[in-house]
């Protein structure tokens, strides 16, 4: 589980009109610069991409733990899961996100 000050508040989900978007076959990252105090990660699993929520809570531990490393202050992220996505295992989630957020532009830390 990420810092609090490291995940994205309600109203930081705003930069998903603004942000630069990436696609990938099993996910959807937004990445803009934050507002004051407004930046870091979050993530988000709907009932349909995943009916059970044991299967929501899971991959959103699973991607949260993943974008650990990408997660900073002066950045806000959203990611959407797409399809497919909570039938993949934890290398493939890892290096699915982990590509997304290096072609978006996001550092590790």
């Amino acid at each position: 589980m990420l810092p609090r000050r490291l995940r994205l508040p309600r109203a930081g989900f705003a930069v998903q009109k603004a942000g630069k978007r990436r696609i990938s076959s099993h996910f959807s990252l937004i990445s803009a610069p934050a507002l004051p105090k407004k930046g870091g990660v979050a993530f988000v699993v709907s009932k349909k991409t995943a009916p059970k929520s044991v299967d929501r809570h899971l991959l959103k531990r699973r991607a949260l733990g993943a974008l650990a490393p990408f997660a900073s202050q002066d950045r806000a992220v959203v990611v959407h899961a797409r399809a497919g996505a909570p039938s993949l295992s934890y290398a493939a989630l890892r290096a699915e996100l982990s590509a997304l957020a290096q072609e978006s532009g996001l550092k590790s830390r």
